[in-house]
């Protein structure tokens, strides 16, 4: 009894410490929305900030907080008064007291305010109706209000987005001037927030929700009771930025322009965005013919004399002198930080002093010049932060915090809590943070992570900076393709297409200048110009983890019409890897999964067919039938796994085998459930004894000696196989022949080699009563006497075989090779070849049986029905032939066979099975005469990941396409048929197929009939015959053993110079100047040798890569220029907003130099050298990258990874990567997650999005906490007491009391003492409890390294500690 009181007492002391935020009045900055200075008391300034309201009475010098509302926007003074607007209305502020004096409703917010002779003007937003714009009148003589509003009619001519318009856009009254006689308004439809740019960069419209945005100039002369429309020589791509008058000409008006699309970096030219009124508006013309550019256009004007400043929205201030027509860069300098360059987007002078100028930079950094804009300081003394959504508090020492956001805001470090403060940088890129990790191992270092993927060091809390890689970018360049003779574009994983605009920013960058095409499909792997319009173009899009469709989009760039994407193909699948026009100007598509096919359009997408809905891919060389059940099959897919069908082949499963890619089953004939496999990549063979449920190696040879296991077959209760050797080098080519091979036979214990003439790998074994013969590669036939193998086939022409049969009378071998050892052509007559010869006295004497060849093929096997001696069926590649005559005629079985190049062949009582190289399986019945009635082949259908197209240069009925798996096809008319031309090219297994998965095809376009082929480290390999054979290019010595290694993704032939080779691999480019014989490294330049793809645009190269962008080849110096960062900062239209990323760092915690760096949407990244160069590590992650990430603290190679689609986790430091989903809603945004250090296999992630697949809520996400307690094999909801319809940021475990976790969230804070049984609020003290972030970027809670405090940011309110202390007992 006492212990339970004792213990009562203990959770008392828990529950009854009053738990309450404290704000820390930290860090400095302010996110300022507007500002005005007091006419008559020029001391007297005033500033919005999502915060509240402050004032200063000492320009600027400091600041104090005088209304905590975050709704106020715009503000005006007059007589001493301020006055503010907001979405609710008009306020007044008086005598320290805030009155609203007008409310409106309808409002999206306040856009602008203006006092002019006790009348107040504002103008509010509307949503989407042009009738719900406002601009009233407010006088304040009466505190009468008038709405001067333009009508609908006066508004008629704003066009509003289409119906179909997938975003949000409003009608906003963004600009107004109001002069004695006369008022102008600018009325314009914002649609969505930016647009997107297209080719040129400079005035196309390309897509995106911006580009429906468009404005017009109104006036009117009456107070507002009518309007007309001012008509003025600007471009259809611009809209109004500014309108403001000469205060000494009267008369005098000017204008600036945008570009519509003006979050992207479009290029707007000088004389295009200045215009100018001599007579009050009545006319204008162009204040310059100066034609130079900028990024954007222009924000903001500020005229003083005839000097005017132009404040750009992308780049530093100009001065245009108006007289003498002259434009100057100011270049101004933030002291303290000298070489920052920064925008402005308002500027005002003191009302006093000339030199004094305050301004607003572009991210809202509040900003005093004393020296008429030569230098500036920032002046945010008592402005608390709004924006800080990223807090990362020092590993050993309490008081250091770092604070910084992703929102524009400069990060600040605090050493004392934050007592005092230090701007750590305002460099541009370090306003957008990501991540920023203090060095575990060295903690006066620090890592930030910016938003462009740049990664800056400091090695003393923040304070001098080095950019450690300017080339990273974690840009994924999947693409490249041509656009006209000085621009292309570049599909970037997870962004969409970008483009270069062949335009620098020479002053301002040191690279190429990128964005993309807003509303291009993020995650395309192939897309193409039209040949003869390229204008418009298509690009695939394949799905992420919890999708189930892939797409097709098309876009039209037409000047005389907004251009724009359309979705033209969407389906179920697993991806579209392919797209490829040929000479007539038709589509094709490769779509993947387990449907996959060809299809494609003759009229732009419009429509689209399946090019032959019998083309499957599933190339099936090997099955067999269950002896005791002829209902059973089994079907090896080349490369596919290994498949079962209990019905004849009407349905088909997939057996969970060991083996990816199967080359020979056996079944026991003396016990069905005992099967045999071997694997055509390595030299080993497995054995099941309960039909597949459970597998053991009994096989396994040294794969530095062999290859693959090439044929076996039970023979008298052991088992024979051949292998395959491995050629090691110049003795094996010369001595041994490229396809040598050894064999063995094994008791189930001891494996014995067997001897004799056979020197050759055997491609089929024969057992028939106490004999056993073997068929080698190339030629000849075996028998074995006397346990070594005897030549039989003397007396044969010299040509290769593809089966025996053996009955007890006859030898039956079906001819079909005419190369030899060279695989040269040796023999041309097609009678010799494609015979079947017959021996009745055990292959002393042949003689042949089908005398003119009537399938015109070869003959692939020959059987005998096991019932009838005198049918015979053959499989050829022109389909299935019946003899009933021993041989003598023949007819064709091929009614209902949609698929005729046969593989296999297996004849039973009652049925004929046949494997067809590239149509599956089709099973048919034996009718009483021995005819066969086929049904169609629903299988085996194997996951197929990845398909190429190519089309022929000259000729468009010759098709090639490969896959993975499947191999190599080929049609010549058109896709009705297509035959397999694998010949000679080996099988291979990779770690994740969609990433490695390749047989990249290419076709010399100034020689059709030479192909290339790369296959993932299985090598290049070349025909010269249009793929009927291929040679592995091992070189004449075999030196190019590295070559044939490579983890190839394509292979490229210089259309300048068919002699001119390129590999691309993950290793780097090769290249060869003799088609293939020698190779030399082509790598000068990369700082990684992971590329993914290269193009050729005139005699330039360009290569993509994974992770650094896009380079190009200095042909001369044979170095590679990276070209920059390769995305821009455009408008993501899948998400309605600006191009971003998710980064988050960690240092492992063993190897100081190791950092793991998880960006969304690219991948994740390795670097063993502390940060200096970086490598991709995402294989198994998808089409996604991560969010977050952790460390096992027990054992440092496990790892987990929150990506859009939940955890995923890495038992090998990350190389690969395994889904763990279970128990997971389909769809997850992880933002954290936490391991538990005292027992590693229990894990928590809180996550932004996971109840559906879209949103909940209309907008609003909706996040679920999880937890694991088996190392994430499965997951479970901890949501009791938590607001389900919310966002989830950080997770945290207590670190000296495993049960208690935190826990932050867009609507507040939560804790748990039990684990996360039961959440409780924590926000006693707080003034909201809305917490909302932008960006997926939240890191706003954390514990302090002493365990005292828990220290949280809280948006519009800087951050808060609370004292945990005791909280642990």
């Amino acid at each position: 009894m006492l212990i339970i009181l004792l213990l009562f007492f203990l959770i008392n002391i828990v529950y009854s410490n009053e738990l309450v935020w404290e704000s820390m009045d930290w860090p400095p900055g302010g996110h300022v929305i507007d500002f005005v200075q007091n006419e008559n008391n020029p001391n007297e300034l005033y500033l919005t900030t999502y915060r509240g309201v402050y004032k200063s009475d000492n320009k600027a010098e400091s600041w104090s907080l005088i209304n905590n509302s975050y709704e106020y926007t715009q503000l005006d003074m007059q007589n001493n008064q301020l006055f503010l607007c907001s979405r609710l209305g008009v306020f007044q502020y008086e005598n320290n007291i805030f009155k609203q004096i007008f409310s409106v409703n309808k409002s999206r917010g306040c856009q602008e305010i203006s006092i002019k002779d006790n009348l107040i003007y504002v103008s509010f937003n509307s949503n989407t109706k042009k009738e719900d714009n406002k601009f009233i009148v407010i006088n304040l003589n009466n505190q009468k209000v008038i709405d001067i509003s333009p009508n609908e009619k006066e508004l008629s001519d704003l066009v509003l987005p289409p119906n179909n318009f997938d975003f949000a856009h409003f009608v906003k009254l963004s600009k107004f001037l109001v002069l004695d006689d006369k008022i102008f308004a600018y009325v314009m439809i914002e649609a969505g927030e930016h647009g997107n740019g297209g080719p040129t960069g400079k005035q196309t419209d390309l897509g995106g929700s911006g580009q429906y945005s468009n404005g017009i100039l109104y006036v009117s002369h009456d107070l507002g009771e009518s309007w007309t429309k001012v008509n003025l020589p600007v471009k259809k791509h611009l809209i109004l930025s500014d309108i403001i008058k000469d205060e000494k000409k009267p008369g005098h008006l000017i204008i600036s322009f945008m570009h519509k699309l003006h979050g992207t970096s479009q290029m707007v030219s000088f004389q295009d965005s200045l215009f100018e009124s001599f007579d009050n508006g009545l006319t204008w013309l162009p204040i310059s013919q100066i034609n130079v550019e900028s990024p954007n256009g222009i924000s903001n004007l500020f005229l003083k004399d005839d000097l005017l400043t132009i404040a750009y929205i992308e780049i530093p201030l100009q001065e245009f002198n108006l007289t003498t027509k002259v434009i100057n860069g100011v270049d101004p300098i933030m002291k303290g930080n000298e070489n920052l360059f920064f925008a402005m987007n308002k500027l005002l002078p003191d009302t006093e002093d000339n030199n004094l100028v305050y301004g607003l930079s572009k991210y809202h950094q509040f900003l005093k010049s004393n020296d008429n804009m030569k230098t500036w300081e920032k002046k945010d003394n008592g402005i608390i932060s709004p924006f800080m959504n990223h807090i990362e508090l020092h590993p050993t020492d309490p008081n250091i915090i770092i604070a910084a956001s992703n929102f524009g805001q400069i990060p600040y470090l605090t050493k004392n809590f934050g007592n005092t403060s230090e701007m750590i940088s305002t460099h541009f890129k370090l306003l957008f943070i990501e991540d920023i990790k203090f060095n575990p191992h060295n903690p006066s270092e620090v890592l930030f992570a910016a938003e462009s993927s740049e990664i800056h060091k400091s090695d003393n809390f923040g304070h001098n900076l080095t950019f450690m890689n300017p080339l990273f970018n974690a840009a994924k360049v999947n693409d490249i393709e041509h656009y006209k003779n000085d621009l292309f574009f570049s599909s970037i994983l997870g962004y969409g297409l970008s483009t270069s605009t062949n335009i620098k920013f020479k002053d301002y960058y040191d690279f190429e200048h990128f964005y993309q095409l807003s509303g291009s499909p993020d995650y395309s792997y192939d897309f193409e110009f039209h040949p003869t319009n390229n204008s418009i173009l298509f690009a695939s899009n394949s799905p992420k983890f919890f999708e189930n469709h892939s797409s097709i989009y098309k876009f039209t760039n037409d000047n005389n019409i907004d251009a724009n994407w359309s979705l033209v193909f969407k389906e179920e699948s697993t991806g579209i890897t392919a797209l490829e026009f040929d000479i007539n100007n038709r589509i094709y598509a490769g779509i993947t999964g387990n449907n996959s096919k060809i299809i494609y359009s003759d009229n732009l997408g419009k429509t689209w067919k399946n090019l032959n809905p019998f083309l499957t891919f599933s190339n099936i060389h090997k099955i067999s039938v269950d002896h005791s059940n002829e209902k059973i099959i089994y079907a090896a897919p080349w490369g596919g796994g290994l498949f079962r069908s209990i019905n004849s082949g009407q349905t088909w499963t997939q057996i969970n085998s060991p083996i990816y890619s199967v080359g020979d089953i056996i079944i026991d004939k003396t016990n069905s459930n005992r099967i045999l496999i071997s694997d055509r990549t390595t030299p080993v063979i497995y054995e099941t004894i309960d039909k597949g449920i459970t597998w053991n190696k009994i096989i396994n040879l040294d794969n530095k000696k062999y290859y693959r296991i090439m044929s076996m077959t039970l023979h008298k209760g052991e088992l024979y196989f051949s292998v395959m050797n491995k050629i090691r080098g110049f003795f094996d080519v010369i001595f041994r022949g490229p396809i040598s091979g050894t064999t063995f036979k094994s008791n189930g214990k001891i494996i014995n080699q067997i001897k004799g003439d056979k020197k050759r790998t055997i491609i089929s074994f024969e057992s028939f009563n106490n004999d056993i013969y073997a068929v080698p590669h190339i030629k000849g036939m075996y028998k074995l006497k006397q346990g070594k193998f005897i030549d039989i086939s003397k007396k044969l022409p010299d040509i290769g075989f593809n089966n025996l049969l053996i009955t007890n009378d006859y030898i039956y071998a079906a001819g079909a090779s005419d190369l030899d050892f060279k695989l040269k052509n040796r023999v041309k007559d097609d009678n010799i070849i494609n015979e079947v010869y017959v021996s009745n006295n055990d292959g002393q004497n042949w003689y042949v049986t089908l005398k003119n060849n009537p399938f015109n093929s070869s003959v692939k096997k020959i059987k005998q029905h096991p019932k009838n001696s005198s049918v015979f069926y053959v499989a050829t590649k022109t389909g299935i032939y019946l003899s009933t005559d021993k041989t003598k005629t023949w007819n064709s079985q091929n009614k209902n066979l949609n698929f005729l190049n046969i593989g296999d062949m297996v004849i039973t009582n009652n049925y004929v099975y046949v494997g067809t190289l590239g149509g599956g399986v089709y099973s048919g019945k034996i009718n009483n005469n021995f005819s066969i009635t086929w049904n169609n082949s629903s299988g085996p259908r194997p996951k197929i990941h990845n398909i190429i197209i190519k089309t022929d240069p000259k000729d468009s009925d010759i098709l090639y396409t490969s896959s993975y798996p499947g191999g190599v096809f080929k049609s010549i008319n058109n896709g009705e048929t297509w035959s397999e031309i694998n010949f000679a090219l080996p099988s291979f297994e990779v770690d994740y197929p969609l990433k490695q998965g390749y047989y990249s095809l290419e076709i010399d376009p100034n020689n059709s009939k030479i192909l290339y082929l790369g296959i993932y480290k299985k090598g290049v390999f070349k025909s010269i015959d249009g793929g009927n054979t291929w040679q592995g290019l091992y070189g004449k010595f075999g030196q190019n053993k590295k070559i044939m290694k490579l983890g190839i993704r394509e292979v490229r032939v210089d259309p300048n110079n068919s002699d001119h080779i390129y590999l691309i691999s993950n290793s780097g480019i090769y290249f060869s100047k003799n088609q293939g014989k020698t190779w030399s490294e082509l790598n000068k330049g990369f700082d990684s040798k992971d590329i993914l793809t290269l193009e050729f645009i005139g005699e330039d190269i360009l290569a993509g890569s994974n992770g650094y962008g896009v380079f190009k080849l200095n042909k001369k110096t044979k170095y590679w220029k990276n070209l920059g960062y390769p995305i821009g900062y455009e408008y993501w239209t899948h998400w309605d907003r600006r191009t971003y990323s998710t980064i988050s760092l960690l240092y492992d915690q063993i190897d100081p130099n190791k950092i793991f760096f998880a960006n969304f949407p690219s991948g994740l990244y390795v670097s063993t050298n502390g940060a200096k160069s970086w490598e991709d590590s995402s294989l198994g992650l998808g089409n996604d990258g991560p969010m977050s990430i952790a460390q096992d603290q027990n054992n440092s190679s496990i790892l987990y990874a929150g990506t859009y689609n939940s955890i995923f986790k890495s038992v090998n430091y990350g190389k690969t990567w395994e889904h763990k989903s279970l128990g997971m809603p389909s769809e997850q945004w992880p933002f954290s997650i936490a391991i538990d250090k005292n027992n590693t296999n229990i894990l928590y992630t809180a996550t932004k999005n996971g109840q559906n697949k879209a949103h909940c809520n209309k907008n609003d996400f909706c996040g679920v906490v999880m937890k694991s307690i088996n190392s994430s094999n499965s997951w479970e909801y901890i949501m009791n007491g938590l607001d389900n319809k919310s966002e989830f940021y950080n997770i945290i475990i207590h670190p000296k009391n495993e049960n208690i976790l935190f826990l932050s969230s867009n609507k507040g804070n939560y804790i748990s003492y039990n684990s996360g049984e039961l959440w409780k609020p924590l926000n006693t003290g707080l003034p909201t409890t809305n917490n909302q972030v932008r960006y997926n970027v939240a890191n706003v809670l954390g514990i302090t390294a002493d365990n005292k405090y828990l220290v949280l940011s809280l948006m519009n309110h800087g951050l808060w500690k609370m004292d945990i202390s005791n909280i642990s007992y």
